[in-house]
């Protein structure tokens, strides 16, 4: 664990393996952007992997989809038809 961890034993959240602090905004250059088909979010996927999805209207985080492996490029995602 990192000396610059906020937390270093997180409480147990039932049903919940593991969780992670993230930061808001993307931490290396973006490397997709995409709009959701009903266009209520943006999602942009950074140079480490890391995917967020931001409400369109208000530009508020709204979720965070981490790679499997740390570091991983392959963030690509799609969308499905119904968004």
């Amino acid at each position: 664990m990192s000396a610059y961890s906020l937390v270093r034993q997180p409480a147990d959240i039932e049903g919940v393996l593991t969780w992670t602090i993230e930061t808001r905004e993307n931490r290396g250059p973006v490397e997709s952007l995409q709009f959701s088909p009903d266009g209520q979010f943006v999602a942009s996927t950074d140079a480490v992997g890391v995917t967020r999805f931001f409400d369109a209207e208000t530009r508020q985080l709204a979720y965070v989809l981490l790679p499997r492996v740390a570091h991983a490029t392959e963030g690509r995602f799609s969308w499905s038809p119904d968004g």
